[in-house]
């Protein structure tokens, strides 16, 4: 069983998109992949992209990575946001009008 995540790309207009990944979403898994590779808007629009039918688990390098089933959702936001991805472990968010990296908004280890 995975430890299930989302992440999400908050726009200027305060659209939200967010993908799921199914495979290691904990602080030192896929939140410390975001933090280090993906920690750029340039980077962070590449990934929502390729996880745009959701991924099974985040590698640093985006062809290493191999998509699942889910489709991304998208909301307008913080509190649909909230609505939306609580369900899921971990939530991580990119902020692109704050130029803010990657905050965990759920979840615990």
């Amino acid at each position: 069983m995975g430890t299930r995540s989302t992440i999400a790309l908050k726009e200027k207009n305060e659209k939200i998109t967010i993908i799921y990944c199914h495979f290691d979403g904990y602080l030192s898994g896929v939140g410390n992949i975001l933090l280090e590779m993906y920690n750029d808007e340039k980077r962070i629009r590449k990934l929502m992209k390729k996880g745009t039918n959701g991924i099974i688990s985040l590698k640093g390098d985006l062809k290493l990575i191999e998509k699942s089933n889910v489709e991304s959702v998208s909301c307008v936001g913080l509190e649909e946001y909230f609505k939306t991805s609580i369900r899921e472990g971990y939530n991580y968010l990119f902020d692109v009008e704050k130029n803010r990296g990657f905050t965990e908004l759920h979840g615990s280890e």
